[in-house]
């Protein structure tokens, strides 16, 4: 397979965008790059779509020869990441939107920022008719990993990973895309292991994520997924306290915004927690979460959502 700065891998199910999701990546200004696509054994004809683009030699389709994602979307993301061989890659979905520059200003920032390993493009929200619907925060150029902890607490941080640009080698160190339930919050700790050498935003709005029915991130929450959700947010809750720790370690003392920064970040953390067990919890059977809660004790925010489940059960028994 040639070798190119960048490459797009794009994990396809659904039908609904697909199309457009495919041609926002092929009509970038920058062409430089591969888009290989893995369909995971979906039950649409894909393939047909694909094929009105076959005169492109930028795209390598496979398609696996049972569903993957479906037991573990974490798991189909680092098998199509395993085919990439370029500088950067871009983990596309089947229904997010690139603005047609955005690749081409991607580029001028890895050459003016050669040594760091993580990029974001500023997200637009968006709906399935496609109007914006929410305002993603702008951030510093550049920023340590100290301010992208903080970043990531403020200013309405939209949470998705096909705005990011990673850089392949560090990505491989790390081991891949972190693995939790439903790909649940792997996105923003893959990021954080990815900000060691920092990160750079871009101010302009050149990725679109869209918020509909059909995106396990948005899709109308069942008993299961709130249950398997809760669970990785239990886990992520570990992971970003292990991190406080490293974080704390990279900086000197003498850092006079490193507690100031970190103090922000963890308030805004657990509150965030606390609010996600509290919608969970109005999705699973009450004693099945509290089992859930159990397996978990260490969770920091634990003692809260054990009152505020045990309430719920007095109040339903």
């Amino acid at each position: 397979m040639e070798t190119n700065k960048y490459t797009f891998l794009l994990p396809a199910y659904k039908i609904e965008f697909f199309q457009e999701a495919l041609k926002s990546i092929l009509n970038q200004t920058y062409k430089d790059f591969k888009l290989i696509i893995q369909d995971d054994c979906s039950p649409y004809d894909l393939k047909s779509i694909v094929d009105l683009y076959s005169t492109d030699r930028r795209i390598y389709y496979y398609r696996n020869e049972e569903n993957i994602g479906g037991k573990s979307l974490v798991k189909c993301w680092n098998k199509l990441l395993g085919k990439a061989n370029s500088e950067y890659i871009i983990l596309a979905s089947d229904d997010d939107v690139y603005d047609i520059h955005f690749l081409e200003e991607i580029d001028k920032l890895t050459i003016k920022y050669s040594n760091v390993d993580l990029f974001r493009s500023r997200v637009k929200p968006i709906l399935s008719n496609g109007q914006e619907w929410d305002l993603d925060g702008m951030y510093e150029e550049y920023g340590n990993s100290l301010y992208y902890l903080y970043q990531r607490h403020l200013n309405n941080f939209i949470r998705c990973i096909g705005c990011y640009v990673f850089k392949l080698a560090r990505l491989n160190e790390i081991g891949g895309f972190v693995d939790f339930p439903l790909a649940w919050h792997s996105d923003d700790s893959t990021a954080l292991l990815m900000s060691k050498n920092g990160i750079v935003n871009t101010n302009a709005k050149l990725f679109s994520f869209r918020h509909s029915n059909v995106n396990i991130s948005s899709r109308k929450l069942n008993s299961k997924d709130a249950y398997l959700k809760a669970e990785a947010t239990i886990l992520y809750d570990y992971f970003f306290y292990d991190y406080v720790r490293q974080i704390k370690n990279m900086y000197p003392d003498s850092c006079t915004l490193k507690e100031k920064l970190i103090s922000r970040s963890i308030e805004v953390h657990n509150s965030f927690i606390f609010n996600m067990f509290r919608y969970f919890s109005s999705y699973c059977n009450c004693k099945n979460f509290l089992i859930l809660l159990k397996k978990r004790r260490k969770c920091n925010k634990l003692k809260e959502i054990y009152r505020y489940i045990i309430a719920r059960l007095k109040f339903i028994l």
